[in-house]
């Protein structure tokens, strides 16, 4: 198992148009993108789970429910990843989707040209969301680099528990649809160019630079 360093780039204003289609929410006020170079094979949906788990973590409670009060479905469910609903699926990629009365929140997890991605798109529906997430975000991203690197040692073992089952990987299925939700269409990932970002973290209230080289896949 090879683990590179993971990348990390802020802002919601140079997202490439091809990654904005998978998101839900088109005019997102906070985006951000952190990316782990890696050697392991596993699809999108089996990233996501061994990320969030598929029931919501006590920590991950408190922030989710408890800070941003958003909605989560309750209980293990093919439809959902850590209590989020699973809102578009592709061949890699999958998006999770979960809101609260003051903001909006997507969970996007990319794999491509030996790197699994994930990112975050929020979108401030009331005043609150502004107030509430800027030092929030400060904290999640320092945590991010750790959880990506860590769930990759959860993600090979795994697959090789399944390789050895004769199941292979067996993530890629179609979410059924969660009751009193209307379903969403995905989208495929097109090709975009090679380039460097520069980017502000608006958001935040500040401006950040990052530098990163963005797979021509995306």
């Amino acid at each position: 198992m090879i683990v590179g360093l993971v990348d990390g780039v802020v802002g919601a204003h140079e997202v490439p148009g091809s990654v904005r289609e998978l998101s839900s929410l088109p005019d997102p006020d906070y985006v951000d993108l952190f990316t782990l170079s890696t050697d392991i094979v596993a699809t999108p949906e089996r990233w996501a789970r061994a990320m969030f788990g598929d029931v919501p973590s006590a920590t991950e409670l408190l922030i989710w429910r408890g800070l941003l009060g958003l909605r989560l479905y309750r209980g293990r469910s093919s439809a959902t990843v850590a209590g989020w609903r699973i809102g578009g699926l592709g061949e890699d990629w999958i998006r999770l989707e979960a809101a609260s009365w003051f903001l909006t929140a997507n969970l996007l997890v990319h794999t491509a040209d030996g790197r699994v991605a994930l990112w975050t798109f929020l979108r401030y529906d009331r005043a609150l969301g502004r107030v509430v997430w800027p030092p929030l975000s400060a904290i999640h991203r320092r945590v991010v680099p750790g959880v990506l690197r860590g769930v990759a040692a959860r993600v090979a073992i795994r697959s090789r528990r399944s390789e050895r089952a004769g199941g292979g990987d067996s993530g890629r299925r179609r979410p059924a649809r969660p009751r009193g939700h209307a379903a969403r269409t995905g989208y495929q990932l097109d090709s975009h160019r090679r380039g460097a970002w520069r980017v502000e973290a608006g958001s935040v209230g500040a401006t950040e630079d990052y530098q990163m080289n963005v797979p021509s896949s995306w």
